[in-house]
């Protein structure tokens, strides 16, 4: 009898400890905790590489990350500073806080939204709804949402086209200009379950068609795109490289499982490991520094996304996060363990 009591209250003492033991927390959250170290402060993702600016493509992918993290703590600090300081009337966001001695939304000093921005918090708002059965957070996804597609989406036929922002990218004779970087393939599938609306479901497919017309055309994607009545061209944008926001364009198909041919030219630039960062698709002239730590970790994610018997080097360091980083290569790498993460890899 001793002996029995003796042993439930030791298997009782176990289980006990085990309860209270804190979760092991997953790589991807240690990573986040590394990377908030770096960039986050109260509430606001910080750019290092720019004048320490904070903007709402940060806010998102720092969301982004806490909600994979199941960090709730950070998530609601960041969902907070973003709405308090960055969300305009309409539901969109100003893409820019420059720091300021009054640390508030006066601080913003270019009130023009960016349509990826707004994308990845509404995305990132859907994943926590889901994650915290928090109905709150999904409320506040689809006003953004109804806003995105009132506001950002254009019919330029055949083509369904989503604006980089409100102002400053349609020509006075019509033509549009886009990135289609913006075109962040899993939030717009995300984006279509949400609502029922086709409308994110079409964008997607622009999209699609829109890059394999510049692989076709150029070898590879360039950075900002004018799409015309005749077609596509690179008179007059912002940047005709395949450079710094193209080279997110092969990760967010490879982790929305779109079809490896989409993303082969990338894969296939990729593939030389002298490989320069940039390269401009009217002049052919290329940089003259190789790929960037975070730029390396896209292209390895995507190689594996597509392909499993190419596995992620971590062991070099592809997707090791130190301080040597700036916000963009820390938060490419970051975008890369989650596509991993997440998304489904396929071969041919």
């Amino acid at each position: 009898m001793v002996m029995r009591r003796f042993g439930f209250v030791l298997f009782s003492v176990v289980v006990l400890m085990t309860a209270c033991s804190p979760a092991r927390k997953s790589e991807f959250a240690l990573a986040w905790d590394t990377y908030a170290a770096r960039f986050y402060d109260q509430g606001r993702i910080i750019d290092t590489g720019n004048n320490n600016v904070s903007h709402s493509e940060g806010q998102g992918y720092g969301m982004l990350f806490a909600v994979a993290a199941d960090d709730k703590a950070r998530f609601d600090e960041l969902w907070q500073w973003t709405a308090t300081t960055l969300q305009r009337a309409d539901k969109l966001f100003s893409w820019r806080y420059t720091p300021c001695p009054q640390q508030d939304r006066t601080c913003v000093d270019d009130p023009n939204n960016a349509s990826d921005g707004d994308l990845l918090i509404a995305w990132a708002l859907i994943k926590a709804a889901d994650k915290w059965q928090e109905p709150v957070y999904r409320k506040s996804a689809m006003a953004i949402l109804e806003a995105v597609r009132a506001t950002m989406v254009v019919a330029k036929h055949p083509y369904v086209l989503l604006l980089p922002g409100e102002n400053g990218f349609i020509y006075p004779n019509g033509d549009v200009q886009v990135n289609l970087s913006y075109w962040v393939f899993p939030a717009l599938n995300a984006a279509a379950d949400a609502t029922g609306d086709e409308t994110w479901d079409d964008l997607a497919v622009s999209g699609i068609s829109l890059i394999q017309q510049s692989n076709n055309q150029w070898s590879l994607t360039p950075d900002w795109l004018r799409v015309t009545d005749d077609g596509i061209s690179l008179d007059g944008v912002v940047n005709p490289e395949f450079g710094f926001n193209a080279c997110r364009i092969p990760l967010q198909l490879g982790w929305q499982n779109i079809d490896k041919q989409v993303a082969k030219p990338f894969l296939d630039y990729w593939s030389d490991p002298a490989a320069p960062a940039t390269k401009n698709l009217l002049t052919g002239a290329v940089a003259e520094y190789p790929l960037t730590p975070g730029m390396k970790a896209a292209s390895a994610a995507t190689a594996q996304l597509y392909d499993e018997s190419v596995k992620g080097d971590n062991a070099a360091g592809v997707f090791t996060l130190n301080d040597e980083l700036d916000y963009y290569s820390a938060s490419l790498i970051m975008l890369s363990r989650l596509a991993i993460q997440e998304g489904n890899r396929h071969g041919s």
